[in-house]
């Protein structure tokens, strides 16, 4: 895949998250998180990377997928890298 690299301001946050929440119950994943503008996420062959940088806490999660919560400080942080490749 060829992802494009431009930044587009959200317009209508509600169908970004109708959308991101439709993706997590199709998958088995325990949590997904969306990044932040200026996070780069993947290389310029358009492969993704393992650990996406600040999250900055806009986790999707479930009671009936529970995981493990890191740390007191940045948990955000902590929890993805130390869970992130389970």
């Amino acid at each position: 895949r060829n992802y494009d690299q431009a930044y587009f301001p959200i317009r209508k946050l509600d169908a970004i998250l109708s959308e991101m929440l439709a993706y997590y119950e199709s998958i088995p994943a325990l949590s997904i998180a969306m990044s932040q503008g200026g996070d780069f996420l993947g290389d310029n062959g358009g492969h993704a990377s393992w650990v996406k940088r600040k999250a900055m806490n806009s986790f999707i999660c479930s009671v009936d997928r529970p995981f493990s919560f890191m740390g007191r400080i940045n948990e955000d942080v902590n929890t993805y890298t130390n869970l992130g490749r389970c």
